[in-house]
């Protein structure tokens, strides 16, 4: 059997002529059912912080009531509409960053979750332990696949 590092797949859509991709990641070692409620209930996860000095910042994410295929999360720094990503525009996530870390950040590298979307945005999380990430990591995947699916019949 693979590791759960090698076992990836590609989920792929259209839409009005664009395609999308998002790589998948085999995470059925895992309790899928307490991934997804880690999401649909709302993690406190440490954010890296963009501004200033790339500080961690503990913010509440889930997945958003009324849209399912939005991840939301709470701050106090940007407006409730500016802090969200559309998880069909989820490119990549991998545990190693492609830009370069403060050293602040350097020190959780072994807890680091990085999150592409979108042109080129970047969304970078640490979190208390590996296993933790790999939940949370497990659950955002499940509504990644379902906001895909739910487009495909759409369209």
């Amino acid at each position: 059997m693979k590791s759960l590092q090698t076992q990836t797949s590609r989920i792929s859509v259209s839409v009005n002529g664009t395609k999308s991709y998002y790589t998948k990641k085999d995470f059925s070692s895992l309790d899928q059912n307490k991934c997804i409620d880690k999401l649909a209930y709302g993690t406190m996860v440490k954010k890296i912080t963009k501004k200033g000095n790339g500080s961690l910042r503990s913010v509440l994410f889930y997945i958003n009531e009324d849209d399912p295929s939005q991840l939301q999360w709470l701050s106090t720094m940007k407006e409730y509409w500016r802090s969200r990503i559309d998880l069909l525009k989820v490119k990549t996530i991998t545990e190693r960053p492609m830009s370069k870390l403060t050293k602040k950040a350097q020190a959780h590298a072994n807890n680091l979750l990085c999150i592409y979307y979108g042109a080129d945005e970047e969304l970078l999380l640490v979190f208390d332990n590996p296993n933790d990430k790999l939940e949370w990591w497990c659950g955002l995947q499940y509504f990644i696949v379902r906001a895909h699916e739910k487009l495909k019949m759409a369209v």
